[in-house]
């Protein structure tokens, strides 16, 4: 990947970032609000009841822009909001009627109010069960989407440099979330030529295997030929993101000129390749290779050069807005020094991973565990009590409740400048 190697050696590279959910759904709200999963809620996407990057951002006079192919942050989850220019891509005549609506359906019942879940995991239940006994997929379109390259990361770029012609400016955000490296990876043929044999490269031989494994996956995890061809299309798809970054960085060379703009590239997710036991990511999984992300960030005033500290997704809004100048408040930590104390990735049902400098604990669908932070791979758990347990479980709930209160004290602060504002408080 020689683009993203070029920017990475100019740039500051996290050696220890982790997400804070396990998926799509509720990794991105917390980049782009700063505010940990299920915090305020669980419901998906966007609301309106905490500041929102890009809005904040277009309040401040900035230009926003936002390119999606992820139907997850689409302006069906509330993405839309703030950007003066948003493409997520479901408008084409290609994406059916059928997929935009069931997306809008499954965001409807899965925001339903807790007391209402209850008709939606009545519906879900005989649905699950019948996708288990048969291997019927509820999304197939996704996957031929991908396959048939209607969510071609290129979409982005093209869309990207047609916005850009004639709209020059200083104040700019630009929001780009590809799906290129995202199961199925079905990158073009000629960056498969490399690693995958002819015969494979073909688009109907790339949905047979993906609905197989979406179908069978102990099958793929205990065949190691198809196991290493599913890492090799990832690899392959790493290809076509890295042209596709290429892409990106001429344009924003030919825009920026002589300025020097803040450039954060990182994952929302990571991903697995059966190290643990699963393939690609999961809403109650936590493995090393799921949750580590990558994220390197080049800008004014930050030094390039590795970074060991711990930060997590909540950091992203903080870290852009200081870089911006535009005042955050006080934090308790520095991401480009010792970082954080301990990090909370938080998944369904109350799953979730604790990680300090020293450990990993976590507690997914099947169990509890404990690994030295040093054990990246997690080939060695370490023991575990019930005792050291339920240390770890009110650690993560004082974490969780630390960021409540947090955002609590921030509402009261607003109402309190409210009121001074409007000379109903003395200061």
């Amino acid at each position: 990947m020689p683009n993203l190697k070029r920017f990475s050696d100019s740039s500051a590279r996290f050696r220890n970032a982790f997400a804070s959910a396990p998926t799509t759904h509720f990794a991105v709200p917390t980049i782009l609000t700063g505010v940990l999963p299920f915090t305020l809620h669980d419901k998906q996407g966007i609301t309106p009841d905490v500041r929102y990057l890009p809005a904040f951002l277009s309040e401040k006079g900035f230009e926003t822009y936002g390119y999606t192919t992820n139907a997850v942050t689409s302006h069906i989850f509330g993405y839309s909001r703030g950007f003066r220019i948003f493409h997520d891509f479901l408008d084409s005549s290609e994406i059916s009627w059928t997929y935009r609506m069931r997306k809008k359906l499954v965001h409807f019942l899965e925001n339903l109010p807790p007391g209402k879940r209850r008709f939606y995991d009545a519906l879900m239940l005989p649905v699950t069960l019948f996708m288990k006994l048969t291997g019927w997929q509820l999304n197939p379109e996704m996957m031929n989407y991908k396959i048939t390259r209607m969510m071609d990361g290129s979409n982005i770029i093209d869309a990207l440099g047609r916005d850009l012609e004639g709209n020059g400016g200083d104040n700019r955000f630009f929001f780009l979330h590809f799906v290129d490296t995202h199961a199925p990876y079905a990158p073009p043929e000629r960056y498969m030529e490399d690693l995958i044999p002819r015969k494979y490269r073909t688009r109907s031989y790339l949905q047979r295997f993906f609905h197989m494994v979406y179908r069978d996956e102990e099958k793929v995890l205990n065949d190691p030929v198809l196991r290493k061809r599913n890492l090799d299309l990832y690899l392959s798809a790493c290809k076509y993101q890295d042209h596709l970054f290429g892409r990106f960085l001429e344009m924003v060379r030919d825009e920026s000129g002589d300025t020097d703009p803040l450039i954060l590239i990182m994952a929302d997710h990571g991903e697995a390749f059966g190290e643990h036991g699963y393939l690609q990511h999961r809403r109650t999984k936590f493995s090393g290779p799921h949750i580590r992300i990558p994220l390197i960030v080049k800008g004014p005033g930050i030094e390039n050069g590795e970074y060991s500290g711990l930060v997590d997704e909540t950091d992203i809004l903080p870290m852009i807005l200081r870089k911006l100048g535009l005042s955050h408040g006080e934090t308790e930590h520095d991401p480009f020094g010792k970082g954080k104390d301990m990090i909370l990735t938080l998944g369904y049902s109350g799953t979730y991973s604790l990680t300090t400098r020293k450990v990993r604990f976590i507690s997914d669908d099947t169990g509890r565990s404990l690994y030295s932070f040093e054990d990246v791979e997690e080939r060695s758990p370490r023991n575990l009590n019930d005792e050291v347990s339920s240390l770890f479980e009110r650690q993560a709930g004082a974490v969780k409740e630390r960021a409540r209160s947090s955002l609590d004290e921030r509402e009261v602060l607003k109402d309190r400048i409210r009121a001074i504002s409007s000379g109903t408080l003395k200061k």
